[in-house]
């Protein structure tokens, strides 16, 4: 039951990464400023940005699309957990989310260097 327990965390975690990435593109886009966040580090400096709506504009979409995946992902876990099904679907799930996350990496890596 500990295992259950511990795929439950994770799987929770995994769905509120995606509802704050989620929370904190729509930040962006509704006010037009740069967040800190899973998309900007810690110690980027963004006082002085080159063009920060072009930043927003860029990884808006893939951001939605992204956040939207994660959660998914977070819920067909549990789903599969507690059901005892579809665990070689969950699994595949897992790994393009993992390889999904590599792009979008190189995607916002792309869009600090132009527009930050």
């Amino acid at each position: 039951m500990i295992g259950n327990d511990i795929n439950l965390l994770i799987d929770i975690m995994i769905i509120l990464t995606g509802v704050f990435l989620l929370k904190n593109i729509l930040t962006m886009k509704k006010t037009g400023r740069l967040e800190r966040g899973f998309m900007l580090g810690k110690n980027m400096d963004i006082s002085n940005p080159k063009d920060p709506e072009g930043f927003i504009r860029y990884m808006y979409v893939k951001t939605i699309v992204l956040s939207v995946l994660v959660i998914f992902t977070g819920a067909f876990q549990i789903f599969a957990d507690y059901t005892g099904e579809f665990h070689m679907i969950a699994g595949a799930t897992s790994f393009a989310l993992f390889g999904l996350l590599i792009l979008y990496a190189v995607f916002a890596r792309r869009a600090q260097n132009k527009y930050l």
